[in-house]
């Protein structure tokens, strides 16, 4: 949203880590009624359209990370990813409630590694150092032997059209 000076302001939707983590695992349709509710409240209040309906938290160490949750026919979904759209990580409901929980763990116990300044890699699952990434592509995060062995190629093909 541009005002009459021309600065431009998009609001955000802040939550803390440990309390996402925690509504996802206790009553996750719930909250992500809750979530969708108070970004429609919020739009409606300022008159501001949002091109999509993801949200941010803050981890342990102050990082801050985008997060989609949301209800769809197989139940609900979640996505998180770094603000340099770094993929992190998604489940979905649709294998059952012991599998969402497991996998909420798993998401959030990659938030703490990425929290240290690792990852895994989205090909191989290795833990990588962050700052020895071989390189990204789209929302994919490699380490360096994977990039090397097959997603430079893929990536010097891609036209972005």
């Amino acid at each position: 949203m541009r005002n009459d000076r021309g600065f431009y302001v998009e609001p955000w939707l802040m939550f803390n880590a440990p309390q996402v983590k925690e509504q996802l695992l206790r009553n996750p349709a719930k909250f992500a009624n809750e979530i969708e509710d108070l970004r429609k409240s919020v739009s409606e209040s300022i008159n501001y359209k949002w091109a999509n309906s993801h949200h941010h938290m803050k981890t342990s160490r102050g990082k801050i990370v985008a997060f989609q949750a949301s209800n769809n026919k197989d139940g609900v979904s979640f996505n998180m990813w770094t603000t340099n759209s770094e993929s992190l990580g998604g489940c979905g409901m649709g294998s059952g409630k012991r599998a969402w929980e497991i996998r909420i763990k798993e998401l959030f116990a990659r938030l703490d590694l990425y929290d240290a300044g690792q990852a895994h890699c989205s090909d191989c699952q290795e833990v990588m150092d962050m700052k020895l990434m071989g390189g990204r592509y789209f929302g994919g995060i490699y380490c360096q032997s994977c990039w090397d062995n097959k997603w430079k190629a893929v990536e010097a093909k891609e036209t972005y059209n």
